[in-house]
C-alpha cells in the first residue's frame, strides 16, 4: 500500500484551515527547533547537526536589516561546487523568510558547514540558474515543491558564495 503522507503524495495545502496551520507551525513551532538545533551545533562545534534526516545544514548568521542585531539561523542546502543553495520557502508560507530579508539589505554573511566556517555573499540566482538549481533542492528535500504550490510568490533559489574561509567568532544567537 502506498504511503498517501509521503512527500511526493501529499497534496497542496489550499485551504484556509491549512494555511493557518502551516503559519502556526512556521511561526511559532519552527523557532523552538531552530534554537535546539542551533544549541547543539555550536556546542558540538559542528559535529552534530550538520547533518539531520539525511539531509545538510548550515548555520547561516546573517545582521537584521532593521535592528542591526546578528541572527544565527539553521538552514537546510545543497551544495554547488564551493557554493551553498538554499530555499526561502518559509515552510510555503505566503511571506519571506527573515533572513533572506535580512540578507536582500546586507548581503554579507558567514556560514557554519559542519566545522567549516566561511564568509559569504549572497545573491538571488538568475531565472536560468534558479531552473537548473531547483529539482537539485528538491531531491534533498521533495516537501519545497509542497511549499511552492502552497504560496503565491516566488520562492528565491539563494546562493551563498564564499569569499574567506575566516571570520570572527561571537556572532548573536538569536
Amino acid at each position: 500500500m502506498e504511503d498517501e503522507f509521503a512527500p511526493g503524495n501529499a497534496r497542496p495545502l489550499d485551504s484556509e484551515t491549512s494555511q493557518r496551520i502551516r503559519s502556526i507551525f512556521v511561526h511559532n513551532v519552527l523557532p523552538w527547533i531552530s534554537r535546539v538545533h542551533r544549541a547543539v551545533y555550536r556546542w558540538t562545534g559542528g559535529l552534530v547537526g550538520g547533518w539531520l534526516l539525511g539531509r545538510r545544514f548550515l548555520l547561516l548568521e546573517h545582521t537584521g536589516r532593521k535592528s542591526g542585531r546578528r541572527y544565527c539561523t539553521p538552514i537546510l542546502y545543497v551544495a554547488d561546487g564551493e557554493r551553498f543553495v538554499l530555499a526561502a520557502s518559509n515552510g510555503g508560507d505566503s511571506r519571506h523568510p527573515a533572513w533572506w530579508l535580512n540578507l536582500q539589505a546586507q548581503p554579507q554573511a558567514h556560514v557554519q558547514s559542519g566545522r567549516r566556517r566561511v564568509s559569504v555573499v549572497a545573491s538571488c540566482a538568475e531565472a536560468d540558474e534558479a531552473e537548473r538549481l531547483w529539482p537539485v533542492l528538491t531531491r534533498a528535500w521533495p516537501w519545497f515543491r509542497n511549499y511552492r504550490a502552497a504560496t503565491t510568490r516566488k520562492i528565491p533559489v539563494v546562493v551563498l558564495s564564499p569569499v574567506s574561509e575566516k571570520f570572527t567568532e561571537g556572532a548573536g544567537s538569536a
